[in-house]
């Protein structure tokens, strides 16, 4: 019994090597990988590929720091990462763009957002020319447009590049006004507004006139009115850098005449008047406008009557002879066409109150302004009278 259960024993482990010697894999070897399931990743950078979302914070700040003004602008907890960046694009402003642009050109700032990052890599690779052209091209004009729109106007201005100056100048008032800006902070634009206005003639297109016997400026006003251009006497005089008033002429002189008629932008929000010529700005205004129960009116005007020392005429009521204290109409008076109620005029008295919400619907300025202005502008000139 013993010698049997020895023998069956041997067989079974033999049957066992014999098993694992017959297997074509043999168990010590490893099982074979897993593979990997393909996918498909976009590495390319295309244009067409949805930017990530701007950092709402360092736009939010970016925009503060507009509004208030590089001096007025303090940093709020959390916001001191963003002073460096900011003293950095403020450089542009002191007149060292040249110098920010070398630092563009190692890394842009990365925190205000991507469109920020888009105008300075222009500015950096093809300087004011790069930058109006990005400018030009945006779809959207927020915060960086504004912010950099305005680096090319103070740029430009400094380089004496009026033309590109004046223009990015007088599109980024009209933006700084859309977006709801402080009459303020337009304001301070001012002095800029009348750089360009003195140099008016070095940009502005204009065609030559020679004096000849017995002209007038109000014969050459005349004559090219009949062609077309909407002259003034004070346009005319401004273009040749003359005074606003000056009247004589003499035979041979040579003449400037613009080919631009001046315009009025009036914000009624902000009580101000902007005076362009095409898209260059030339004259930044304080006015009064219409106060509760009589706004002034919204939309586009013509400039028809134009009255010095004027009556006041009010329905049915005698009329107010100039120089009475309760005439308001002050020393000018321009009038809409296509309201005649509504016009332009100056003040009485209150010259305090200019800039307010007072008049009866009218826009009331300062008596030395409105007079100039009166000088400057066309009959026939349009003025856009806007919320």
């Amino acid at each position: 019994m013993k010698k049997f259960l020895l023998l069956a024993i041997f067989a079974g482990v033999s049957f066992v090597l014999w098993k694992r010697a017959s297997m074509e894999v043999p168990v010590e070897a490893a099982p074979a990988p897993i593979q990997p399931v393909a996918r498909s990743l976009d590495l390319s950078i295309s244009s067409e590929r949805v930017a990530p979302p701007p950092p709402v914070v360092g736009l939010r700040v970016l925009d503060q720091w507009h509004r208030l003004g590089f001096s007025a602008w303090k940093p709020a907890s959390g916001e001191e990462s963003f002073a460096s960046a900011l003293t950095e694009f403020a450089s542009i402003w002191e007149g060292q763009g040249g110098s920010y642009a070398a630092v563009l050109r190692e890394a842009v700032p990365g925190v205000f957002g991507s469109d920020f990052d888009t105008f300075a890599k222009a500015w950096a690779e093809k300087g004011s020319a790069g930058l109006e052209a990005s400018l030009e091209n945006a779809e959207f004009r927020g915060p960086a447009w504004i912010a950099w729109q305005d680096a090319l106007a103070h740029s430009a201005l400094q380089n004496r590049d009026y033309e590109m100056g004046a223009s990015a100048l007088g599109k980024l008032l009209r933006e700084m006004l859309n977006n709801g800006y402080s009459r303020d902070r337009i304001l301070a634009y001012r002095d800029l507004v009348f750089d360009c206005r003195a140099n008016c003639r070095s940009f502005l297109p204009f065609q030559s006139y020679t004096v000849q016997d017995g002209d007038s400026l109000n014969s050459i006003r005349n004559h090219f009115r009949k062609e077309g251009l909407k002259l003034s006497y004070g346009w005319m005089n401004l273009f040749n850098g003359r005074n606003v008033y000056k009247t004589a002429i003499r035979l041979g002189q040579e003449l400037k005449l613009p080919t631009q008629a001046p315009s009025v932008e009036a914000w009624r929000g902000e009580r101000l008047l902007i005076i362009y010529a095409g898209e260059s700005p030339i004259g930044i205004y304080e006015a009064s406008f219409g106060k509760d129960g009589d706004a002034t009116p919204l939309g586009e005007f013509t400039l028809e009557d134009f009255l010095k020392e004027p009556v006041f005429w009010k329905q049915g009521d005698d009329p107010v002879p100039f120089g009475n204290p309760e005439n308001p109409l002050g020393t000018r008076w321009m009038g809409f066409k296509e309201m005649p109620s509504y016009g332009i005029h100056g003040n009485t008295d209150a010259a305090d109150t200019i800039g307010s919400f007072e008049s009866l619907g009218c826009i009331r300025m300062f008596n030395d302004e409105v007079e100039e202005l009166f000088e400057i502008l066309p009959r026939g000139g349009q003025i856009t009278i806007l919320d």
